[in-house]
This record gives structure tokens, C-alpha cells and sequence, in this order.
């Protein structure tokens, strides 16, 4: 069964993000045991050229895009900032769909609400690359405050 993926931003994490996930997808499928699809990618300008190809239609310049296609499983979040990657995060977890994130400015601004949004929808927010060295202290903590 395929994963459908939608990407928020497409600079230097993202665009390595898609290329890796298109030009790699054996390889990370046979890895992992997913068939991680890239099926939208939010950019802010159609017009600049990329370093990665994906077929028609797989870039928009709207970001609520995303959001609206029932075909995305996963959104993975790699705008950087608080604006509009909070707002964003927030509505795909409120529309249930389960966000990836390494914005460290995001979560550390908005965590709290972003988990609670999480939770109320019950899907999964992970943002374990955002914490880096915080990983082995995060679960113990949210498991006994």
C-alpha cells in the first residue's frame, strides 16, 4: 500500500526531501517497507527552477492544496519559521492527517497547541528532528508530568 506524501516547502530540506523520495523510491521503499509516494509539493513560486523533477500537477502554489487531496496520508512540513508553518500544521492535523516537522522555531513557539490539536484529532505530530538532544528526556517526561 502507498504512503501519500505532501510537502510543505521545497528549498534546500524539502527539495532534497522530494528528489530523495523520487530518484531513491526503491531503494527507501526496500529500507523500510513503505511505498512512500510524493504526491504534492507545496512551493512559493512555480516559475523557479528546481533541482528535481516530479510530474504535472505534483507542485502548487497553494499550500491548502495539501490539505483538500485525500490522496496525502502524511504531510511533512519543512517551511521553517512560525508563518505559515504553524498555520498549516495546525489545519492538517485538524483535517487528520499526521505531520512530520523539524521546525525547531515552530515547535518551540507553538508545541503545546500543535500537540493538543494532535491529540484532539488522533493522529500523530512528530518533531523528534526538531529536539535533537532533547529525544531521550521528551517521553519520559510527557509520560509522568
Amino acid at each position: 500500500m502507498a504512503v501519500g506524501i505532501g510537502v510543505l516547502g521545497a528549498g534546500t530540506v524539502g527539495g532534497t526531501l522530494v528528489r530523495r523520495l523520487t530518484t531513491e523510491h526503491d531503494v527507501v521503499a526496500a529500507k523500510t517497507g513503505l511505498d512512500l509516494e510524493v504526491r504534492r509539493v507545496a512551493v512559493r513560486s512555480l516559475d523557479k527552477q528546481r533541482d528535481f523533477a516530479v510530474g504535472d500537477g505534483i507542485l502548487t502554489d497553494r499550500p491548502d492544496d495539501l490539505l483538500e487531496d485525500p490522496s496525502i496520508d502524511l504531510i511533512v512540513e519543512v517551511m521553517g519559521g512560525q508563518d505559515p508553518a504553524g498555520r498549516l500544521v495546525l489545519a492538517a492535523l485538524e483535517a487528520g492527517k499526521p505531520v512530520v516537522t523539524a521546525n525547531k522555531e515552530l515547535i518551540a513557539a507553538q508545541g503545546p497547541e500543535l500537540i493538543a490539536a494532535a491529540e484532539r484529532s488522533g493522529v500523530p505530530l512528530l518533531f523528534e528532528a526538531a529536539v535533537g538532544g532533547g529525544i531521550p528526556i521528551i517521553r519520559p517526561l510527557a509520560e509522568t508530568l
